[in-house]
């Protein structure tokens, strides 16, 4: 073991154990042939029976599982030898854990010393050259993240590196260590010779799938010196270059040598490396050894974020203290229901904040509060002239109002706006608070100057007139604020970036999987295994990590275009840095939020009025301002197509269809077809999954192993006969096999005939330039 595989073992061993037990204790002696390791641990005495012994160890690495699992006697005692370990001390210990996961160590750990190797111990007699990375280690521990690049808020990345890049945890940079070991001996100043070698792809698309012919441009990938970018090279403070592809160094104590692996900047997700290592040792034997095979990969996050199914943004800034707050005269749900639905009596209701847009968001400038809906909303329309002149003169000072010739009491109501000319030819606008009498009043933020004899009208200027509104009457005051958004001039009407008010079940359960909308991570994006259909972007090397839920769902929104989509995605999710873009009379579009490096937006939402009956608005990209780009789900268009007879949806089930919406619409965000299939594909294709023999397009039903591939055009894809009503209706067949959740991408030859190359979703994925940006 490498001193620094020791350093980082003992760490996670300190880390790990919980406490030492009193009630059972590990025994260790060395065989009479002082080579073989006895142990025994002693029955747990009630009531420690919860802990289970789980391993023992041996110099900080797992020897072998015992079984155990809670509850359990220990009875009778765990015993057993371990054999053909390396001359010199070894140190022997013995893990527990109980039902809560919580470690601790059995007993002290106790230290015998091997000064024989027994002649059945071929692993150490002659000369050995041990890697720690071996083809034993699994394919995950082998793993060397391009960059790791989501940090806390220390500046240090908050998801761990790989088991062995751990080790250094930094970017494209993995340990190789290897012990040299000679007749059972560690042994120090062998002269080893080193270098790195381009094994073959495993890749199962360019490998061949289950019974399918690839196109011979795509089997030819899967051969040695198939790497992307340049050979990974060897470093390290013993370790000589001799520029000629291969190194040179020399073992030191306890037989060490530490190597570390340096990806090059120009690697791709998919590149693999071995390095080879062959030593002549004092018998003048020569052995080469080989490390197991390391993989480069992409580390991807997605922060997904849940739109509430009903609510609306606000109408006017509601302070601190108002117990009214004013919203659109509007349905709070879009036309995917039987009816349309409104605020009402009782109904509990979800205000929602959001920092100002162009503004950088930490985690305390998002909040939110639960209030109750205490009386019948109250519908009213703007009428001209508005704000409304009033009578009298005001004296205005802090908060204070003092009027002269006034009628506060009947002119203004608490949580009216009054509107002040200011010195700088605009307007204070402030809430009032309070009314003392006909002529004294408070309002809820100081004004900018102080004055006297000065006209003021009565009228929240941030309401437009000839537009309806509902007031919603609250059951206590406000204990915080909620506003519009700053950079939209008050006349623009434009309130999609207000805060927003969700209506929720109830006060004791204030937010259910029934208020908004969401769909289930699926292991397409987070399954480990590197296979087809389940797990595609792992099949592209490629590890989707979802983010902590951050905070509560988004304001409900009908969301009509893609730039005011990407606005509100801009402003409610956590994307921390705004940068200012030039000017703009809405000011709004002086700013736009990129994407973080490596970092991907995914908003499940309601859908778009105007598209409730149009079955292919399950998703779309959302990519027209540069740098910012974001895939949304509109579930609320699935929820209405899976019911509606002859859509190629109908009777499917929506979880299952938005599964593989997902993965076609994160797909997008990478772009990887291009214009390869012409202007109007829009990133879609026209192909078959690779797995799939069957022909594009098909006719007729499709037949059981027809697979389109995930990125199918599902707008121009071909039609074919209702399975349900066969002689009424044709639908499009892509669209149909949604339902199937298919998540194949193709593999297909592109380019002149006399030099083809193979093209695929999985390739362009993971040739894509690390840190990915759109």
């Amino acid at each position: 073991m490498s001193s620094r595989r020791a350093a980082f073992i003992v760490m996670t061993i300190l880390l790990l154990v919980f406490a030492y037990d009193a009630s059972a204790q590990l025994t260790v002696t060395l065989g009479a042939d002082n080579s073989t390791i006895y142990y025994s641990v002693s029955s747990v005495t009630p009531p420690d029976t919860s802990y289970c012994v789980t391993a023992i160890v041996i110099d900080g690495v797992r020897a072998g599982a015992t079984g155990n699992a809670p509850p359990c006697a220990m009875t009778p005692a765990i015993s057993g030898f371990l054999t053909c370990h390396t001359l010199g001390p070894h140190t022997i210990s013995a893990e527990a854990y109980n039902p809560s996961l919580q470690y601790f160590q059995i007993g002290q750990p106790q230290t015998v010393v091997v000064s024989a190797v027994p002649s059945f111990c071929n692993n150490l007699l002659g000369g050995h050259l041990n890697f720690d990375i071996n083809d034993n280690v699994p394919a995950s521990d082998r793993e060397v993240l391009l960059s790791n690049t989501h940090v806390g808020p220390d500046g240090i990345p908050d998801t761990p590196y790989p088991h062995y890049q751990a080790f250094l945890a930094k970017d494209k940079q993995i340990p190789v260590d290897l012990r040299i070991i000679y007749n059972g001996a560690q042994t120090s100043g062998i002269t080893v010779t080193m270098s790195v070698i381009d094994p073959p792809d495993p890749a199962p698309y360019v490998a061949g799938g289950s019974g399918t012919s690839l196109p011979p441009a795509c089997l030819s990938l899967s051969h040695s010196n198939d790497n992307i970018g340049p050979l990974a090279k060897l470093t390290g403070a013993d370790v000589t270059d001799n520029a000629n592809g291969t190194y040179t160094v020399t073992s030191g104590a306890n037989g060490a040598i530490e190597t570390v692996l340096q990806l090059d900047n120009a690697a791709v997700a998919g590149d693999n490396y071995r390095v080879t290592a062959t030593a002549t040792f004092p018998d003048g034997s020569v052995v080469t050894a080989n490390s197991g095979v390391i993989t480069a990969w992409k580390r991807v996050f997605l922060e997904k974020r849940a739109m509430f199914r009903r609510g609306v943004t606000l109408a006017s800034d509601a302070p601190i203290g108002v117990t009214h707050i004013t919203i659109p005269n509007a349905p709070i749900s879009s036309r995917a229901g039987t009816k349309r639905e409104y605020f009402a009596n009782g109904n509990y209701v979800m205000l929602l904040h959001a920092p100002g847009f162009g503004t950088t968001k930490t985690p305390g400038s998002f909040y939110s509060n639960i209030y109750q809906v205490a009386a019948k909303p109250h519908a009213f329309t703007v009428k001209a002239p508005w704000p409304t002149p009033a009578t009298g003169t005001v004296q205005i000072s802090g908060t204070t109002v003092v009027g002269t010739g006034t009628h506060f009491n009947s002119q203004v109501n608490v949580d009216d706006v009054i509107d002040v000319p200011n010195t700088v030819g605009g307007t204070d606008s402030r809430v009032v608070v309070s009314i003392a009498d006909n002529t004294h009043l408070t309002v809820n933020f100081p004004f900018t100057f102080s004055a006297s004899n000065l006209s003021f009208f009565v009228g929240d200027p941030k309401l437009i007139v000839g537009n309806a509104y509902f007031r919603l009457t609250l059951d206590r005051k406000l204990t915080e604020a909620y506003v519009c958004e700053p950079l939209a001039p008050d006349t623009s009407g434009d309130i999609t970036l207000n805060d927003g008010v969700a209506r929720v079940g109830s006060n004791i359960m204030p937010v259910s999987a029934a208020d908004y909308f969401d769909v289930t991570d699926t292991s397409a994006l987070t399954g480990g295994a590197e296979a087809q259909w389940t797990n595609p972007f792992p099949a592209s090397f490629t590890e989707y990590v979802i983010l902590p839920a951050a905070g509560l769902p988004l304001p409900h929104e009908i969301l009509t275009n893609v730039i005011a989509t990407q606005r509100f995605i801009d402003k409610w999710f956590t994307f921390p840095v705004a940068i200012q873009s030039g000017l703009d009379p809405m000011r709004i579009g002086s700013y736009k939020y990129p994407s973080p490096p490596n970092q991907q937006a995914l908003l499940v939402a309601d859908c778009d009025e105007q598209d409730v009956s149009n079955s292919g608005a399950d998703g779309f990209l959302s990519d027209q301002i540069p740098s910012e780009r974001a895939s949304i789900l509109d579930r609320a268009t699935v929820e209405h197509d899976v019911s509606v007879s002859g859509n190629p949806l109908s009777g499917a089930n929506v979880d299952t269809v938005l599964r593989r919406t997902t993965v076609h619409e994160l797909t997008h965000q990478w772009w990887p077809n291009g214009m390869l299939f012409g202007a109007n594909a829009f990133d879609h294709c026209h192909e078959v999954a690779y797995d799939s023999q069957a022909p594009y397009p098909p006719s007729g039903t499709p037949p059981p192993g027809l697979r389109f591939c995930l990125m199918s055009n599902p707008d121009g894809g071909p039609m074919m006969p209702d399975p349900s009503n066969p002689s009424l209706f044709d639908i499009n067949m892509v669209e149909y096999y949604y339902r199937y959740a298919y998540t194949s991408y193709h593999a297909i030859e592109i380019g002149p005939a006399t030099a083809p190359t193979c093209h695929s979703e999985y390739l362009a994925i993971r040739q894509k330039a690390d840190p990915w940006t759109p």
